[in-house]
């Protein structure tokens, strides 16, 4: 499977790097570093993820590191990265933005 990240999803990962690295510039790039790693294991495991409870859309999945919540969508030869926010935020207004599921 192919991994395609949008554009929005790009945005989040740059807006949470630069959020770290106020704190810590190696900390910040670790931290991306990781979370590309383990969407990077989509490539072999397309279902690993799990339903995003939200939506109940098999084909809306999610992967969680440690607070945030990494959501994608299965297509027939691709996984689109939707969004990388943190496990707080309401994903519904979020998502909504992103996909039309809601």
């Amino acid at each position: 499977m192919i991994l395609f990240w949008s554009a929005p999803a790009i945005d989040d990962l740059t807006g949470l790097r630069d959020y770290i690295a106020q704190g810590s510039e190696y900390y910040a790039v670790e931290f991306i570093q990781r979370i590309l790693q383990t969407v990077q294991k989509l490539e072999q495991f397309p279902g690993l993820g799990r339903i995003i409870p939200e939506i109940e859309d098999p084909a809306a999945r999610e992967l969680i590191f440690q607070n945030y919540r990494i959501l994608y969508r299965l297509k027939q030869d691709r996984i689109d990265i939707a969004a990388v926010i943190h496990g707080r935020r309401d994903i519904r207004r979020k998502i909504a933005e992103r996909w039309e599921i809601v």
